[in-house]
């Protein structure tokens, strides 16, 4: 019994390590989707029906669309509502320790060994985390491990659980939850088939076989019903608008960066996805030569699910979902060897996750899982960096605030990310796009190019659409646009930081709360104002900061300029006293560095330099900013 109660103790640790992880890896509302169906959830919650028509955009003709995510959205924006926007971290870890739970349930069918468990647990566990966003898909991950858990032990013990009496409501609702609704169905149909021909062959005789076989039957019905839905994904064809396509091919994914930093570019998701598949190749291939795998049914069930475990190659964003469905076919093979060989592999296995989670868990980042944003090239078009992490906002927070309190606007132009952003904050706007692309045409994509690149005829396409307000991107953002609307006569500047710039029309204009007409943010210069405007720029960029005492722009071009006329001890102090207000900011401590450069102090210039390297993950831009600021400190 107390061997017994150390071994729930352990397993009990190992529940709440992940659950710490998958709080602590995803920043709660740090993906662009999250905001759209909070929208969706909000529409539908004040309109009291579902939602039909894509009334967030202004930019595409067809605006009809089959919701397949309104119940998500429901279900995400009642707590939000009620709670914030903290309470969606319930929902990531409902369903993450649920699918948790699940495999837990699924491996220890096939064995008992605890380090084997362990292993299992918090490599799954490790790559789940990566796809945890605050998005439907989380209750789809749940889905598929309950599906698995009770269509194995049904498989391999015979054994009929309760469970089963939940799928066919798992069936009518899912369809409205996530599209991956067709994995769930196709992976029960195939148990399905397996089941009914070990029955019609007399092969084995099943407990609850005509109970399993009528609840499959209902479940059948409830697809039928929503059929519009469940064919949804055929569908994904159409989905193109990424440049980081999550719908692209694992070779997309692996040769994104262009050869650059190959292998420490790559994903931490994909080695594990080898690793199962090396490791599940292996041990399948061992029971094959030893004969073990004796039944037709059980050569269909390994034949099937290692093609499951292929998709990914096809879709890349499938790899956390193949990882979890094959998990308890590598547990069935591994509890078929009982060597040395695999006891200390095990351990080291398990060693290795254990320190990947736990720093994961003190920087709260999933360390090794590459995200990408944008790269950097010279003038060749060779890569020379990738922004692989943020360390600014992800989306433009003030910005979002500034057009709700000073600006009337309608229409919205701004890059697709952040498009469902200001669909949530702002909901009286529209906005050119958001997330439902594959109601999209080409023409709309290349339109949409053209306005945020400035290309010929952007001016055209804005008067066009009614653009009244545009957010450009600054060196800051994730990714970016620039739409040139200070040509324009009758557009000023708003409002502007690190992160975005805000420009309107008169028209929708309520009232300037700062007047920035002597900027010129299109200057390649590192001052964005004209010398012959720089008194007036001077008093305004300072008149931002009373604004906004946070505004990390006016701070930077004061410092800058105050460099620029000599004025070290003015920068000196300034610098100081932004990066003690914004702590988490590197450029502050980088024009320190710059300070103490040009007065000759190189021990404490080469300080901050790397302060703001490590602040900034070793951005490609610090990284080129550190050779320019320590160049008089070579010799």
């Amino acid at each position: 019994m107390g061997n017994l109660g150390n071994i729930k103790a352990i397993i009990l640790i190992i529940f709440v390590a992940l659950g710490i992880y998958f709080v602590r890896v995803r920043t709660t509302g740090d993906t662009a989707d999250t905001y759209w169906h909070l929208a969706v959830g909000r529409e539908l919650w004040q309109q009291k029906q579902i939602p039909k028509t894509d009334n967030f955009v202004y930019g595409k003709a067809e605006t009809h669309y089959t919701s397949t995510e309104w119940l998500s959205g429901l279900g995400f924006y009642l707590p939000v509502k009620y709670l914030g926007l903290e309470s969606l971290v319930a929902i990531r870890l409902i369903c993450g320790l649920g699918a948790i739970f699940f495999l837990y349930k699924t491996i220890a069918i096939f064995t008992k060994d605890l380090l084997k468990q362990i292993s299992i647990l918090l490599a799954t566990g490790y790559v789940l985390a990566i796809r945890l966003f605050d998005r439907p898909e989380n209750f789809s991950i749940l889905f598929v491990a309950a599906i698995n858990y009770v269509c194995l032990k049904y498989f391999f013990k015979n054994k009929f659980d309760k469970l089963f009496f939940l799928l066919p409501l798992i069936f009518l609702t899912w369809p409205n939850i996530h599209a991956f609704v067709v994995y769930g169905f196709a992976l029960f149909s195939f148990w399905i088939f397996i089941f009914l021909y070990e029955e019609a062959r007399k092969i084995r005789v099943r407990e609850n076989i005509k109970t399993v076989s009528t609840l499959y039957a209902i479940s059948t019905l409830a697809i039928i019903l929503q059929a519009k839905r469940f064919f949804f994904f055929l569908e994904l064809g159409k989905l193109t608008s990424f440049s980081v396509n999550e719908w692209g091919s694992l070779a997309d994914r692996v040769f994104l960066s262009k050869g650059y930093q190959f292998f420490s570019q790559m994903p931490v998701e994909v080695y594990f996805y080898f690793l199962f598949a090396v490791t599940t190749t292996a041990l399948v291939f061992i029971s094959l030569v030893k004969k073990e795998i004796k039944t037709l049914s059980l050569v269909l069930a390994v034949a099937v699910y290692l093609v499951i475990f292929l998709l990914p190659f096809k879709y890349y964003r499938l790899i956390p979902l193949a990882v979890l469905t094959l998990a308890p076919i590598t547990a069935y093979f591994f509890s078929k060897v009982e060597n040395q060989w695999a006891s200390v592999t095990t351990k080291i296995a398990v060693a290795i996750i254990t320190v990947l989670m736990l720093g994961s868990i003190l920087v709260g980042y999933t360390i090794g899982s590459k995200s990408y944003f944008k790269s950097s090239f010279d003038e060749s078009g060779k890569t020379i960096g990738v922004k692989s992490r943020l360390w600014g906002q992800v989306f433009p927070e003030k910005t979002s605030e500034m057009v709700g309190q000073y600006l009337t606007t309608r229409n919205l132009f701004t890059f697709d990310w952040w498009s469902n952003y200001f669909i949530w904050q702002n909901p009286t706007i529209k906005t050119y796009s958001d997330v439902m692309y594959q109601y999209r045409t080409q023409e709309d994509f290349k339109e949409e190019q053209i306005i945020a690149s400035g290309q010929e005829g952007w001016d055209k396409l804005v008067e066009k659409y009614d653009i009244d307000t545009v957010v450009n991107s600054q060196f800051a953002a994730p990714k970016g646009s620039n739409t040139p609307v200070w040509k324009l006569p009758n557009w000023k500047l708003i409002y502007v930081d690190n992160v975005s710039a805000l420009w309107a029309r008169d028209d929708v204009i309520k009232t300037l709360p700062v007047d920035l007409s002597a900027l010129n943010l299109e200057l390649e210069e590192p001052l964005k104002f004209k010398p012959e405007n720089k008194e007036r720029a001077v008093k305004q960029l300072e008149n931002l900061i009373k604004f906004y005492p946070k505004n990390d722009f006016a701070r930077g071009q004061l410092i800058q300029n105050y460099i620029d006329e000599g004025k070290l001890e003015d920068a000196k102090k300034l610098a100081q006293e932004s990066r003690t207000l914004m702590p988490k900011d590197p450029t502050f401590a980088m024009y320190l560095a710059a300070v103490y450069s040009s007065e000759g102090n190189c021990q404490m210039a080469s300080q901050f330099a790397k302060e703001s390297l490590r602040k900034s993950y070793s951005d490609y831009n610090f990284r080129a900013l550190e050779s320019i600021v320590l160049s008089g400190c070579q010799n």
